[in-house]
């Protein structure tokens, strides 16, 4: 167990505050990302050492997540006052564009380097995008208008939410093998539809988000002829096909203003 607070003879863990923004993401080296100060600029922040990421040419932005190879990936402004997604490694921000739009948000990449977000299509949209050997692929959405991609593993899976015909504010997906699913197809939960997977591990476990505001763990499963996997005790969990869905009674934690059902 760990436990969280100022720095005592208790051997408690030291606290560190950045100030007014947001810290989103940090690596297994304890390196630090988000956003700070009035103008709310990208930062990382790695053995005492607050570091301003700089721009893409305008003012604002925010570091979104970080590999274990220090990495970091998040959005700036440019000098046209536009949001990009960008990587940052070596000391240079580099613009990773847009899908024929003007804005676009990089939230999540893995150890190979593969970066996923959202970025406004020539349409308008925005849609969810995986980001691979310079070169931005849309990733389309589940029948809707508009998607995100909000993380990746180490396999190159992605989750995110998607608009579906029916649900212009959008389900959660599971993207691998170059097919976006619906998670409310893999699992079953009676009287919950899942709108949003927000993270994935390389087990290939996710936590996602019902539309109860609660949260949930999907851990894929194999169970062989008339195996049924061990629930938790006490545990809302039910089984069919790929995930063992556990509901954790909490309420989601906001994300970036725009993430879910906007252009």
């Amino acid at each position: 167990m760990f436990i969280y607070g100022s720095a005592n003879a208790n051997g408690t863990a030291t606290v560190t505050v950045f100030g007014s923004g947001e810290a989103n993401a940090i690596n297994g080296a304890g390196t630090v990302v988000g956003n700070v100060g009035d103008v709310s600029y990208p930062f990382s922040y790695s053995n005492g050492r607050l570091t301003n990421l700089g721009s893409l040419g305008g003012s604002g932005g925010s570091g979104e997540g970080i590999n274990s190879a220090g990495t970091i990936v998040g959005y700036s402004y440019t000098a046209g006052g536009q949001e990009h997604a960008f990587s940052y490694s070596n000391g240079a921000m580099t613009d990773l564009g847009t899908l024929g739009g003007t804005t676009s948000i990089a939230y999540g990449i893995n150890d190979a380097g593969t970066i996923v977000g959202d970025a406004t299509t020539a349409a308008g949209y925005r849609h969810a995008f995986v980001f691979s050997n310079a070169v931005m692929t849309d990733l389309g959405t589940l029948g809707g208008a508009s998607s995100e991609a909000l993380a990746i593993n180490g396999s190159g899976a992605m989750v995110g939410w998607a608009a579906t015909a029916g649900n212009a504010g959008g389900d959660a997906f599971l993207f691998e093998g170059g097919v976006m699913s619906d998670l409310n197809d893999l699992v079953s939960l009676p009287g919950v539809l899942l709108i949003s997977a927000n993270a994935i591990n390389d087990l290939g476990q996710i936590a996602a988000t019902g539309n109860n505001g609660h949260g949930y763990l999907l851990t894929p499963v194999t169970p062989g002829a008339g195996d049924t996997p061990a629930l938790p005790t006490g545990a809302l969990a039910v089984l069919a096909g790929m995930f063992l869905a556990i509901g954790i009674r909490f309420l989601p934690i906001a994300r970036h203003p725009r993430a879910r059902g906007s252009l």
